[in-house]
């Protein structure tokens, strides 16, 4: 080899070393868990009438009770139930879930219920969440995802309206995290024995969705004359979040959810 031929293949070797130095080396997409959170909107929209390979609601809820002394006492729930589906949105039998360490299984859906008063530590936190899909249908992954603070509402400012709620202005503890506001659901139903007197026959609900998780809420007196003057209604506070979580090509949509309500709101 001359001289001439030299310099031309060390030229060759020196550029492929350089372009092999100017690539990236592909990204790995195999085993990555991707979680999304998503407002009602795009739920709507992008997933609610696709397959997916499955859909599973978390939920708490805070409720009030007076002891003998008259002193409000707060209870925490926390439930989960939902199913795995296949890619024709068909149920499919089998698959569990845990999260942290509370197991739960079942053929069909997943449903159980953790009742405690002092134990809060679910709540206001990242939440391990393990997906076992039945056999054959995606391999088992886990995520963790924010369930929001417990929820504990009431209207009026003293405890006395915990079970004869009066006034307009609704009160709850807040959650600095939560970035997804609160939804206020007003329900009147004419069935309840509160209201036998009333002529009004007609279910009336109206929902008020994108209210900041500041701690109170003014009701509007043009929503509350929707409803039957002196008729009674249930106020239900809710934090509530959709989730998708995508493992490769798998797709699961969780709803996390708190919500609590306050009962037999008496319209002015």
């Amino acid at each position: 080899m001359n001289l001439k031929m030299k310099k031309e293949f060390l030229l060759l070797v020196i550029s492929i070393l350089l372009l092999n130095s100017c690539r990236k080396d592909p990204v790995d997409t195999t085993n990555k868990i991707v979680i999304t959170e998503l407002s009602d909107n795009v739920y709507d929209s992008l997933y609610v009438s696709k397959p997916t390979n499955g859909e599973l609601y978390v939920f708490g809820q805070g409720s009030y009770s007076l002891n003998a002394q008259g002193f409000a006492n707060k209870y925490n729930s926390l439930q989960i139930h939902g199913s795995f589906y296949d890619q024709a949105n068909n149920i499919i039998p089998g698959g569990n879930v845990t999260i942290d360490t509370f197991h739960f299984a079942g053929a069909l859906s997943y449903g159980t219920q953790i009742d405690n008063t002092v134990d809060n530590s679910f709540f206001g936190r990242n939440i391990q969440i393990m997906l076992n899909p039945p056999e054959g249908q995606a391999p088992q992954f886990s995520a963790q995802l924010y369930l929001p603070v417990n929820l504990f509402a009431q209207i009026g400012a003293s405890e006395e309206n915990i079970f004869y709620p009066t006034g307009d202005t609704l009160f709850w503890n807040t959650d600095p995290a939560n970035r997804n506001g609160m939804v206020i659901t007003l329900d009147y139903d004419p069935n309840q024995y509160l209201n036998n007197n009333l002529s009004s026959s007609n279910y009336i609900t109206k929902t008020i969705t994108g209210i900041a998780d500041n701690g109170s809420y003014v009701i509007p007196s043009d929503i509350l004359s929707l409803f039957p003057s002196g008729g009674f209604i249930n106020v239900k506070v809710t934090r509530d979040a959709n989730t998708l979580i995508s493992y490769n090509q798998f797709k699961y949509i969780l709803h996390s959810y708190i919500y609590t309500v306050v009962f037999n709101l008496k319209v002015p």
